[in-house]
């Protein structure tokens, strides 16, 4: 007996995600384009809405009534994404400091004194404005710049200071090879600074340690457990970025060898640290061995993963991979097939609609980038060669997912930092042995930071390691054939890109001839 043909289903039926994704980047991105038209924007939101509903109510089945029901939705979540970034763009906010014209301002420290060259740089919030000697409420935030004169600096994380009204707006140089600094701050809201002498500051009230958040007591508490212990500065200030999220202290010589050799996302918390996070939470609940219970385990680790990420600042990947692994364990919990694209952009869609300017943070699009390109072409890149021997199995699948990953997001790269590593094979393989012994023997000192025998022997341990380790990322550094190191494409090289390389991908995949002519069309449009 024959059986009925199955329909394939396309690929946005299987991830609907998909299909809500695409129309609240471009109403993000409209925003930048216009950010005028609010009643315009919310009256078309309105009436999109209304005409879904009378749509979703009519059963009968129709071409145009279907039509309807795509536009209208889409057309609301075009909007929807407009009205987001209208709400969170603090220059809509009537509070805004920017808006008044004060002659002091009263400003709260939100960070710890990041020590410069030349000077101290303090992070802070305006909470009010003082003029003719009335207060007035205020909001934003800005960067103070403290010059390194005789007097010392004596301003901690909680501190209350009053500044004068000598702000600056921040700028970039316009080299085309610099980071568009000024673009970056905007997009987090920060869009003004200032450049004092510590004379020129007035503290108004220090903070008590009763007072900070409990998070934020158990952040601080482990960043000083590991400067008690670990005397070598680049080693302490890449393993509180890499535990803890906290990149005060990182070493900038050491940052851009960690770049251009292609591992610098082992610094920045995400999906592998809280996979690994994740395995020590499991070897702890080891116990729970029947298979009908596992589903605990998953529910025991989002709690503790979400605790984790936000005492290690809540970067956007690691609330990415922490919101992903939540919709994951959840999944998994109730004994659901689980669809990891699908997840992916049910991600991405959650973490834009609650901060849409993430959508140009750099971070957010290479840990998104590198997610899909290691779901979409990891299986393909790892069949490529079937090794026997179980540890030879362990390193491929790790090269494979170097591999895998550096697909989407190497255009990316060479887009924004202008150039391309070409050992991040290598160095990414010694970078997956390296991460977890430097996440381990972090969290080992930490936790037997009261026995100090302990804590110094894992930290001289760790500092030996880690000292090596830098040596050979070095080496690697200036392997890097110089000409990598000056490259530059323009946004529409960087689309001619992709295209070239989804197309292709698609070739390789289905073997359909149109898909390769798309992509050498897009390729001979690159040259050209």
């Amino acid at each position: 007996m024959k059986r009925w043909p199955l329909k394939e289903t396309f690929f946005w039926e299987r991830a609907p995600f998909f299909r809500l994704l695409l129309p609240l980047i471009a109403g993000i991105l409209l925003y930048g384009f216009t950010a005028k038209g609010f009643a315009l924007f919310a009256s078309i939101t309105l009436v999109a809405a209304i005409v879904y509903g009378v749509t979703a109510f009519i059963r009968k089945q129709s071409i145009l009534v279907d039509a309807l029901r795509a536009i209208s939705l889409h057309a609301a979540i075009v909007c929807i994404g407009w009205l987001l970034s209208y709400y969170t763009d603090v220059c809509n906010d009537a509070t805004w400091f920017g808006h008044e014209k004060a002659s002091v301002f009263v400003a709260r420290i939100n960070n710890t004194p990041a020590e410069k060259e030349r000077t101290w740089k303090l992070e802070v919030d305006v909470i009010g404005t003082l003029n003719d000697g009335k207060y007035k409420p205020a909001t934003g935030e800005a960067f103070v710049y403290v010059y390194k004169d005789a007097a010392m600096l004596n301003l901690h994380e909680g501190d209350t200071i009053m500044l004068p009204a000598n702000w600056q707006a921040i700028s970039t140089a316009g080299n085309p090879y610099e980071f568009d600094y000024a673009a970056y701050c905007a997009h987090n809201n920060i869009y003004y600074q200032q450049f004092l002498s510590s004379k020129d500051i007035v503290l108004h009230a220090h903070a008590h340690a009763g007072d900070l958040p409990v998070l934020r007591k158990a952040h601080l508490w482990c960043m000083q457990q590991l400067e008690k212990y670990i005397h070598d500065k680049p080693t302490l200030g890449l393993i509180q970025a890499m535990l803890i999220g906290d990149e005060i202290n990182m070493d900038k010589e050491l940052r851009q060898a960690y770049a251009e050799t292609g591992i610098i996302h082992i610094v920045a918390i995400s999906g592998s640290h809280i996979t690994f996070f994740f395995f020590i939470i499991t070897f702890l609940l080891g116990w729970i061995k029947h298979k009908k219970y596992h589903w605990l385990k998953y529910l025991a680790a989002i709690p503790l993963i979400w605790l984790y990420v936000l005492m290690a600042g809540a970067s956007p990947s690691a609330v990415r991979a922490a919101i992903m692994f939540s919709i994951l364990g959840i999944g998994f919990a109730l004994q659901r097939q689980p669809n990891t694209l699908n997840y992916l952009f049910a991600a991405a869609f959650i973490l834009l609609c609650a901060t849409p300017s993430w959508l140009y943070a750099v971070g957010f699009q290479l840990s998104f980038l590198a997610v899909l390109s290691l779901v979409l072409f990891y299986r393909y890149v790892y069949a490529w060669w079937s090794p026997v021997n179980k540890t030879l199995c362990a390193l491929w699948s790790v090269v494979a997912a170097s591999i895998a990953a550096e697909i989407l997001i190497a255009p990316l790269v060479i887009y924004y930092f202008h150039m391309f590593p070409l050992l991040f094979i290598v160095a990414n393989v010694a970078a997956w042995l390296f991460m977890g012994a430097v996440l381990i023997s972090g969290m080992l000192i930490v936790l037997f930071s009261k026995i100090a025998v302990i804590a110094n022997f894992l930290a001289f341990i760790t500092e030996y390691g880690m000292q090596w380790f830098n040596k050979m990322v070095f080496a690697m550094q200036g392997w890097n054939p110089q000409p990598l190191h000056y490259l530059d494409i323009s946004t529409v090289e960087l689309v001619c890109l992709y295209i070239v390389i989804a197309a292709l991908a698609y070739y390789l995949i289905h073997k359909q001839a149109k898909s390769l002519l798309v992509s050498l069309s897009a390729a001979c449009l690159f040259m050209c």
